[in-house]
């Protein structure tokens, strides 16, 4: 607290709020560096490394990290969480990769390249939280000073003493007579033991994890000029009071933290209580000195002042994600073990080092296309995009999207997800049945903005890296990514190998940007994909610009990848990947698609498939002769279409192909009308999605609210 004289006197009683004890945790800081505890919160920062766990002589993990969760909800704990410029993160200690290192496994001269100083002994790379040395110095300079006034009075005598500090202390007719100096040794100066007490112990408990992670310079700016502007507003409403003590500069880290607390109020689920015991802490100074003494609210409240302003100014890239505490605090720590890039490897090769992925598409990699693609040549597929909030809340919902036998393996179960407790719930719920999880990073679509969700999530990349380190240290099964690129190289390049340092096994990159949503009006960038392969160790799959099997042997040639995804030209050809593609007399036949389609529809008739996919997969797969023989379209068409009546389709069309005398369709209707029924087909489709998401996002909220009203008759 501020502690003040009116009769030249520093051998006032100072009274200090029990509240203050709040500040105060029950674990002693030597046993809680801040370090360790920063593991439990680091995953929120903006591209932060994760922390390797720490270990004793013996190699044995340490319980610090166990301990440190004991207090997880006080205000320290959540001052943790200011950070410093991500880039210096990012960069700091990261080397750079050659176009020499092409190889599919990474050789040990690459990995030996990446080595620094700021690396951990498992080999990943820490975040650079600065030393609080600043904290120890201020910690020294209060102790120094009050040593020094207490070593006069027993040479000298108390008098002498008091004469000493009133020297150094704030007064206003010292400050009018020109000695403005005053109003910043004040800061450094106590009142007693009780007085000292109180704020060292403040100081000590806020100080060193506040530096760590605000750096020197920002917490010393906060501090010192907290307690200026408690000195200032002392001079200014105080005249008559000679102020000695450093409360203003601890109510300024105080006030620092309330303005984190009401900026993220909406992330943070326990910010209103913590709120509330800052001031409780502020209120009860303030009704002390009002009570009479020498307590000078004036300076507690004018360093208050200043950390609420400086507090944002200071801390630019606070907290963006919408995660709640509460669910990070139950959740395991995101401890990426030492060896992830191995493991990763040894993953891929165990599933057989597939080349061949069928990619994950809505509504149209269920199960039966997956078995139609493996019988062609497909090697690896995913699942369609499962919604992680309704597979955990709507068993209808995961068994009908979510199927797969024995056959139907390597298989990624994709997820899409902003919300990393959901996502691991959703995702142990299908782990024993698939071979990795999949997280949807790359969907550009208007249903993943309304839902926040897929590329829209690369806004927030400390979301990103949450959900993919929860999943890596939670799940039975390895964790893979699918992304976009960012239209600049070097954030591309950023963004994977935080997405390798946070646990990701198998990276999938599609060479298009956020923006660029159809694949038919700009190419996908190999290039950018060939940088992201240089820049990690793992393995990375590429997808784009791929029509036939010809260009998928240039894709991994050019870009180094090990397996090329591919999802709109496996629709049109799900025999793509077939070997004899490359042959010259291994091209799609004229029928083709018929064929297939036909055989698509009895393997969906094993494996009980809705009739939408069943629908959607017919329209590709007969394709262009649809625009000529327009009948058979409108039939497709009709209400009663059911899978019986497709397979008479199929066979009449393949019947009028086989009696023509050529092997290419001839529309019957312009291209620009083809161009607006395809647009209208699939922006049709895309809207019948998003209201099948919504209408069952609404039904689980109904279902809720009933429960809840159920609950309170």
């Amino acid at each position: 607290m501020q502690c003040a004289s009116q009769n030249h006197s520093v051998n006032a009683i100072c009274r200090g709020p029990p509240a203050a004890q709040s500040l105060v945790k029950s674990s002693h800081r030597s046993q809680r560096p801040a370090l360790v505890k920063q593991q439990q919160f680091h995953a929120l920062l903006p591209c932060t490394r994760l922390h390797a766990q720490q270990e004793d002589e013996q190699g044995k993990p340490t319980d610090e990290s166990s301990s440190s969760s004991s207090s997880s909800n006080s205000t320290l704990e959540l001052l943790s969480l200011l950070v410093n410029n991500p880039s210096e993160i990012i960069n700091g200690s990261e080397g750079e990769d050659t176009a020499e290192n092409a190889a599919v496994q990474p050789s040990e001269s690459k990995q030996e390249a990446k080595e620094s100083p700021g690396t951990s002994e498992a080999g990943l790379y820490a975040p650079p939280l600065a030393q609080p040395r600043v904290t120890y110095v201020l910690l020294g300079l209060n102790l120094l000073v009050y040593l020094a006034g207490i070593g006069i009075a027993l040479r000298v005598g108390g008098e002498a003493s008091n004469q000493w500090f009133l020297s150094l202390a704030k007064s206003n007719q010292a400050l009018q007579n020109g000695e403005i100096w005053r109003l910043g040794t004040s800061v450094f100066m106590h009142a007693g033991l009780l007085h000292l007490g109180l704020n060292t112990l403040a100081l000590a408990q806020l100080g060193p994890e506040a530096e760590a992670v605000l750096g020197p310079q920002s917490f010393l700016t906060i501090y010192l000029l907290s307690g200026l502007s408690g000195s200032v507003a002392s001079f200014i409403t105080s005249p008559r009071l000679v102020t000695v003590g450093a409360s203003g500069a601890i109510f300024g880290l105080l006030g620092a933290i309330a303005a984190y607390l009401v900026k993220n109020r909406q992330q943070l689920t326990n910010s209103n209580r913590q709120l509330v015991n800052i001031l409780g802490i502020v209120a009860a100074n303030v009704l002390l000195g009002l009570g009479g003494g020498n307590i000078d609210n004036a300076g507690h409240i004018g360093g208050l002042a200043a950390g609420l302003i400086l507090g944002p100014q200071t801390s630019r890239h606070l907290l963006t994600s919408r995660l709640k505490l509460e669910d990070l605090l139950d959740m395991p720590q995101a401890v990426v073990p030492a060896g992830s890039v191995e493991r990763a490897w040894e993953f891929f090769r165990k599933i057989g080092s597939p080349k061949f992925h069928v990619a994950p598409m809505v509504d149209q990699s269920e199960l039966a296309f997956r078995l139609l693609c493996r019988r062609h040549g497909a090697t690896a597929a995913y699942t369609p995009m499962l919604h992680s909030r309704l597979s955990v809340d709507s068993p209808k919902y995961l068994e009908e999207h979510f199927t797969t036998c024995k056959i139907d393996r390597p298989l990624f179960a994709q997820f899409c997800a902003n919300d990393p407790p959901t996502l691991l719930r959703a995702a142990q719920l299908v782990q024993g049945r698939c071979d990795a999880v999949d997280i949807n990073l790359g969907c550009p679509q208007r249903i993943a903005r309304k839902g926040r969700y897929g590329a829209f999530l690369m806004d927030d990349l400390p979301l990103i890296e949450r959900l993919v380190s929860v999943l890596a240290t939670s799940l039975e099964v390895p964790v893979t990514c699918k992304i976009r690129i960012f239209p600049e190289l070097q954030r591309t390049l950023e963004y994977a190998r935080m997405l390798q340092a946070a646990g990701c096994s198998i990276l999938a990159v599609h060479g298009r940007t956020r923006q660029q949503k159809r694949a038919s009006e700009t190419r996908a960038d190999w290039d950018s994909i060939k940088a992201v392969r240089e820049a990690v160790d793992i393995p990375v799959l590429a997808n784009g610009n791929v029509q036939n099997l010809a260009d998928v042997h240039a894709c991994m040639e050019y870009t180094g990848a090990v397996g090329v995804m591919s999802a709109e030209a496996l629709l049109e050809d799900p025999a793509l990947f077939r070997p004899s593609r490359l042959n010259p007399d291994g091209a799609k036949s004229p029928t083709e698609g018929c064929e297939l389609l036909l055989e698509y529809l009895d393997l969906a008739e094993s494996y009980t498939t809705p009739f939408r996919m069943i629908r959607g997969h017919a329209f590709s797969l007969l394709g262009d002769w649809l625009t000529e023989f327009t009948d058979l379209r409108d039939s497709m068409n009709d209400y009663g279409l059911d899978e019986a009546r497709l397979k008479a389709i199929a066979g009449e069309m393949r019947q009028r192909i086989l009696g023509l005398d050529r092997t290419y369709p001839i529309p019957k209707l312009s291209a620009r009308q083809l161009a607006r029924l395809e647009a209208e087909e699939s922006k049709q489709a895309a809207q019948e999605e998003q209201q099948r998401e919504t209408d069952a996002l609404q039904e689980l909220e109904s279902k809720r609210d009933g429960a809840v009203a159920a609950a309170s008759v």
